[in-house]
């Protein structure tokens, strides 16, 4: 594109479009990682987001300390790392992204 614009392709099967000065990214050669949720006070949750930032992107679900997630993706916005995560649990089946700072 002409605006130094470029698409990239998340693991999910997703696009997304970004100017490349502005984008950081690595070939994630292992497919899922299982990160478990950690720094969350005790009376919050971790929303998860539609979009990787805390602004604009609509909470899709929160999770809790000690929930465990599958890691299929990784960004970074506004210098901050962001996880694409996948959940799937008896009540629902959602991805979306969370700040990465609350993982180990």
């Amino acid at each position: 594109m002409s605006d130094e614009t470029d698409w990239y392709r998340l693991e999910d099967g997703y696009y997304v479009s970004a100017n490349k000065s502005y984008v950081s990214y690595k070939d994630n050669k292992s497919k899922v990682t299982v990160r478990k949720v950690t720094g969350v006070a005790a009376n919050d949750v971790l929303n998860v987001r539609d979009f990787p930032n805390s602004y604009i992107g609509n909470v899709i679900c929160a999770l809790k300390n000690e929930n465990l997630v599958d890691v299929i993706g990784e960004c970074f916005n506004n210098n901050q790392k962001w996880y694409l995560v996948h959940i799937k649990n008896s009540q629902y089946e959602k991805t979306g992204w969370a700040a990465a700072c609350y993982f180990s």
